[in-house]
């Protein structure tokens, strides 16, 4: 199941930093140093988000894209999302 982690918190207000989804979806990305086969890119450098925790913006609000299949690769990773959206009291919806 996939679930969507808004950036605004319980009580309405927006979650700043504004970059909080790229950071958070960074520490499970992968760094590509020239490009996959019959892909063009310019500069070669391409961060790759992982397809269990993808940015998104959802009704307009900067959010998070959560596949809880995560949980059952690294629970700890799971553990570390969930912590973080509860810590900062967001709010988290089935998508």
């Amino acid at each position: 199941m996939k679930y969507v982690i808004y950036g605004r918190t319980q009580s309405g207000h927006v979650f700043r930093p504004s970059d909080w989804a790229d950071r958070l979806c960074s520490v499970f990305s992968q760094y590509k140093s020239k490009p996959e086969r019959n892909q063009l890119r310019l500069g070669f450098h391409a961060v790759t988000y992982s397809k269990y925790l993808m940015p998104a913006v959802v009704d307009g609000v900067r959010s998070v894209i959560l596949d809880d299949e995560l949980g059952n690769l690294d629970p700890l990773a799971l553990s570390f999302v969930l912590n973080f959206a509860s810590d900062n009291n967001l709010v988290i919806e089935p998508q």
